[in-house]
């Protein structure tokens, strides 16, 4: 018996882990990827449809490594030292101080090469940041923007991840140093990203692969930064070397490597992130990974538009109330829709989920009113949602409208409820006549008596 106990125990320990282990490293794969993907967390999506590609433990959350400075950067290009004057705020310099290399001493962070003492521009710093990964134009930043009180700029940091969306994330210090309570998740780099990139300072900077930061107080020949994402070099990527990619920021922790990249051919633009690659001797983990999931998307998914305003109905019509002889709404689109596909598959086979509008709608509806939103699927996993308006006017029927009112109100708690109490008012009120009147007949019944 006792044994029997403790071979459920184990049993239920292990279902318990294996469920565990299964949700925790669930994916996306909606347009069938054949990759063998060993990167701990991706997020792959096409910024031109907003389309998911492919995705892997989003929400695991993992050490962000360098990519916090995309934080750092943004924060700094929506100062209000900026926003006074953009060019005043760029041509500012700014001073290495030895308390920056003492915190950065022995700690084999990245840099580009700044001395003790060196005097750099603002906008030197900001490509330094962005291209170098430097850690000491970091917090040379850092230090300006809140007057040597990194701490404050921490707590701005966490309060622009809450306001953008980023509920798993914890940010730490500017630079990523600390990898053991800096964490972030694949899906929250995405978030971060696509908002620094509607930024066009930080679109350039971040998609720059090289820049020279000119002489300066202590130096005479210029520092020549190349971008630590190896891949847009051909000289430095080798095999590796991908024309189509630009940007963005590259982060190691340990024995495994992060990346956040885009890439564009043919009009078709992507946004990869990919946290926690892990080292191989032969071979960069990181950079071949990218490029497959490159390779493979623009090899294989194609742009269709399956549906355009007013020229495409969609199968789901919705029962008008109020209207003659309960009419029936015809959908439509509010947008044209276009949507990623397999080149192999054809755009018939797209499953238009409508299971989210209403049964029943009252008229009177405009043509062009929005009624709802539904979903596309492929292979059962949601690709886009879709806003639909109707496609024609709908008058309001009189009769059918008197009597659908009459039949709400007649239907309703609150008349049930007035009724209910009337009649119990009524009721009531009949018992207490009857009382009152077998009382009156009872008091002349007693006079008589008395008479006698």
């Amino acid at each position: 018996m006792k044994l029997n106990r403790k071979f459920i125990k184990i049993l239920t320990a292990s279902i318990f882990c294996f469920v565990f282990y299964f949700f925790s490293n669930a994916q996306m794969n909606p347009f069938g990827i054949d990759l063998p993907i060993k990167s701990e967390a991706v997020y792959l999506i096409n910024t031109d449809t907003n389309t998911l590609i492919y995705e892997k433990n989003k929400d695991v959350k993992m050490a962000s490594s360098a990519l916090v400075k995309m934080m750092t950067v943004i924060l700094a290009l929506e100062s209000d030292e900026f926003k006074q004057n953009p060019k005043k705020f760029l041509n500012t310099k700014i001073e290495a101080t030895s308390e920056i290399f003492e915190r950065l001493y022995l700690k084999g962070a990245s840099n580009a090469n700044i001395k003790l003492g060196e005097q750099i521009t603002i906008k030197d710093a900001l490509y330094a940041i962005m291209i170098n990964s430097a850690c000491e134009a970091t917090m040379m930043l850092v230090n300006h923007l809140t007057n040597n009180n990194p701490e404050q700029f921490v707590n701005q940091m966490n309060e622009k991840a809450e306001k953008i969306g980023m509920q798993n994330t914890n940010f730490t210090d500017p630079d990523g140093l600390d990898t053991e309570q800096q964490l972030t998740t694949a899906y929250d780099m995405y978030l971060l990203t696509k908002y620094c990139m509607k930024n066009k300072l930080f679109k350039k900077i971040a998609t720059t692969s090289t820049y020279e930061i000119a002489s300066t107080n202590i130096r005479s020949t210029p520092i020549k930064l190349i971008h630590t994402n190896k891949m847009l070099s051909r000289f430095l990527g080798g095999k590796n070397y991908d024309s189509r990619m630009k940007g963005i920021k590259t982060g190691r922790v340990d024995d495994k490597e992060n990346l956040i990249t885009i890439a564009s051919e043919k009009s078709y633009n992507y946004l990869l992130i990919i946290l926690g690659a892990p080292k191989e001797k032969n071979e960069n983990l990181l950079y071949k990974e990218t490029k497959d999931l490159f390779d493979w998307v623009f090899k294989n998914l194609k742009l269709e538009i399956i549906a355009t305003p007013y020229e495409n109905i969609i199968p789901h019509n919705i029962k008008v109330e109020m209207s003659k002889k309960d009419q029936e709404l015809s959908l439509t689109p509010k947008d044209p829709v276009t949507i990623l596909l397999p080149k192999t598959i054809d755009k018939s086979t797209i499953f238009w989920d409508v299971s989210s509008l209403p049964k029943t709608i009252s008229a009177p509806i405009k043509k062009g009113d929005e009624i709802g939103t539904i979903s596309l699927k492929l292979s059962d996993q949601e690709i886009k949602n879709i806003k639909l308006i109707a496609a024609q006017d709908v008058q309001v029927n009189i009769i059918s409208f008197i009597t659908h009112k009459t039949l709400k109100i007649i239907t309703s708690w609150w008349f049930i409820a007035i009724i209910s109490m009337s009649l119990l008012l009524f009721i009531l009120i009949i018992k207490n006549n009857k009382f009152k009147k077998s009382k009156t007949k009872s008091k002349k019944f007693k006079k008589y008596k008395r008479l006698k």
